[in-house]
């Protein structure tokens, strides 16, 4: 099926790279076994998909934060098998699937030319550790391979723990000024 129905092919996926397979190819890209983005025990499984990643280094106490927002064409002709989206992180202590959302649990507002829409999510990771890690955000049909579900990702930034000298440093200004403004009050 043309993954951007009823637009042209191309219309909506930007990437120029066709969905992918679920089983393998789409957890593979998460760094996760093949079947751990289904639900199986309620008869949900993601047929195919498309996922996003980067690869960078954090320091212990860095914060992760990202707004989401699910999109999708699930609905439209009184079709709803449904779209789920998800996060794998990966660092030393391994791979963790949190999911953000799927049609089903989620409250869709209808955005117009048979769009509907989630309400705008944030998500925030706090790092334990420094090293490297990899960041995959995904979006699967689930239990079809008909209509679009786009996965919106926005303001992402890491937030960088303050070095424990900057930290001593600003107290130590604040003490000085401080005691200036006592000084001055004194007299």
């Amino acid at each position: 099926y043309e993954d951007d129905f009823p637009a042209a092919i191309g219309h909506y996926n930007l990437s120029g790279q066709d969905t992918v397979a679920a089983g393998l190819a789409l957890e593979s890209s998460l760094n996760l076994a093949g079947g751990a983005l289904d639900d199986a025990d309620n008869g949900n499984f993601v047929m195919e998909g498309s996922s996003a990643s980067q690869t960078f280094n954090v320091q212990a106490g860095d914060t992760l934060s990202f707004d989401w927002q699910l999109f999708t064409r699930e609905g439209a002709g009184g079709l709803n098998l449904g779209a789920s989206a998800g996060l794998g992180l990966t660092t030393a202590s391994g791979t963790q699937l949190t999911k953000l959302g799927d049609t089903a649990s989620l409250s869709l507002l209808d955005v117009g030319q048979g769009w509907n829409a989630s309400s705008l999510g944030t998500q925030s990771i706090t790092f334990a550790q420094a090293g490297s890690v990899s960041l995959a955000w995904a979006i699967g049909d689930v239990n079809d391979y008909v209509s679009t579900s786009l996965l919106s990702i926005g303001n992402v930034s890491v937030t960088a723990v303050p070095e424990p000298g900057s930290v001593a440093l600003l107290l130590a200004g604040l003490s000085i000024a401080g005691v200036a403004a006592r000084r001055r009050s004194r007299a």
